[in-house]
């Protein structure tokens, strides 16, 4: 499963979709904490995949730290792998 963080993504988005769609209906999710918690119902469901996490450039404004715990962890052998998209660069502050 690939998901997608973007600083052009929107609340309830699927993260399915590098870029919002034509619409503006479906996208990317807008920052590190939505995909955490989209994963965690994933892995809740019985996530079966590994999932990566896609972020595309631009600036995050953390309002929150961001924490990770036991229910972000996939069962085995499944991985999750947060990482910058290819050739952008996330910043966080």
């Amino acid at each position: 499963m690939e998901l997608f963080v973007s600083t052009e993504g929107q609340k309830g988005w699927s993260g399915s979709q590098s870029e919002p769609n034509s619409a503006g209906t479906d996208g990317p999710l807008p920052d590190l904490l939505a995909a955490r918690n989209v994963i965690r119902e994933s892995i809740s469901a019985g996530l079966s995949e590994d999932v990566v996490v896609l972020v595309r450039g631009g600036t995050y404004r953390l309002n929150e730290t961001v924490s990770f715990d036991l229910r972000d962890s996939p069962p085995a052998p499944y991985t999750i792998t947060y990482r910058a998209f290819p050739d952008e660069e996330p910043i966080f502050s």
